[in-house]
C-alpha cells in the first residue's frame, strides 16, 4: 500500500475535499439568496430545514387562520413554485434546446392534487423529484415500461422509508419488531430489484433507458434512506462537519 498510503496522496485528498466543500458552500450561498428573495420564512420554512434538505440532496448526488390570509399564502407559494419551475424550464431550454415547461408543470400539478385528495405529501414525491431532475437534465422517456417500473419501485421504497421515519419519531424508538421486520424485508426486496434494474447494462437500442436516467432513481431513493436511518442530531453533526469544517 506504500504507493497510495503516503503524505502526497493524503494532501491531494484533503485538497480535493476542500475544493468540493467550497463548491457546496457556493451552492448553499445561492440557495440562501433564493430563500431571501422568495421570503420563504413567511411560510415557516427555516434556514435549518433548508440546509437539511440541501445537505441530504448533496450527500446523495456526488457529481439542482383566516381564510383570506390562507388564500393569499397559497397564492404566494404557487407564485414561488411557478417562478422556480419557469427558471428550471428556462435553464433546461438554454442547455438542451428543449421546452419542458408544460411537462414539468403537469407533473407538479398531479402531485399536488394527489396530496390534496389523499392527504399524504410523501406519496409520489420521489417520482416527482426524479422527473424534475431528468427533465432539467434534458432526459425524458416517461412512457417507457422500464421507466414506469423504476418509478413505481422508487415511489414504493421512498414512501415506506418516510412511514418508517415518521413511526420512529412518533413512537420514540418503541416499535413492534415483527411489523418492522416485515417492512424492512419488503423495502430490501424492492431496493434489490431497483438496484438490479439500474445497474443492468443499457443496450445500444433506442428503446432502452440511458444509465444516467436510471441512476437518478437510485440517487433519489438513497437520499430517503439517509433521512430515515439518521436522526436529526446526527445529520446536523454531518452538516457542520462536511459543509463548514475544512480538513487540515
Amino acid at each position: 500500500m506504500e504507493y497510495v498510503s503516503n503524505n502526497v496522496y493524503l494532501e491531494l485528498a484533503k485538497l480535493d475535499y476542500n475544493n468540493c466543500q467550497a463548491l457546496h458552500q457556493r451552492e448553499w450561498d445561492s440557495m440562501q439568496k433564493w430563500y431571501l428573495e422568495m421570503n420563504l420564512d413567511d411560510f415557516g420554512v427555516t434556514r435549518r430545514s433548508l440546509v437539511l434538505t440541501y445537505f441530504i440532496a448533496a450527500a446523495s448526488i456526488f457529481e439542482p387562520e383566516r381564510n383570506l390570509d390562507a388564500n393569499r399564502t397559497v397564492e404566494k407559494l404557487m407564485d414561488i413554485l411557478l417562478r422556480t419551475l419557469n427558471h428550471l424550464s428556462s435553464d433546461a431550454f438554454v442547455a438542451h434546446g428543449r421546452d419542458i415547461s408544460s411537462t414539468i408543470r403537469r407533473a407538479w400539478e398531479k402531485w399536488m392534487m394527489k396530496w390534496v385528495e389523499e392527504g399524504d405529501r410523501h406519496q409520489g414525491v420521489a417520482e416527482l423529484l426524479v422527473l424534475t431532475i431528468n427533465l432539467s437534465g434534458g432526459r425524458s422517456l416517461l412512457s417507457h415500461p422500464k421507466y414506469q417500473r423504476l418509478s413505481n419501485l422508487t415511489n414504493s421504497v421512498s414512501h415506506q422509508l418516510c412511514q418508517y421515519q415518521k413511526q420512529k419519531v412518533q413512537e420514540n424508538g418503541c416499535y413492534d419488531a415483527d411489523t418492522d421486520n416485515i417492512r424492512t424485508q419488503k423495502i430490501d426486496a424492492e431496493m434489490q430489484e431497483l438496484v438490479q434494474l439500474v445497474l443492468e447494462s443499457s443496450s445500444d437500442d433506442d428503446d432502452d433507458i440511458s444509465s444516467d436516467m436510471k441512476q437518478t432513481f437510485l440517487t433519489v431513493t438513497r437520499s430517503f434512506y439517509y433521512a430515515a436511518h439518521c436522526d436529526l442530531d446526527t445529520i446536523t453533526f454531518h452538516i457542520a462537519k462536511v459543509l463548514f469544517e475544512k480538513v487540515r
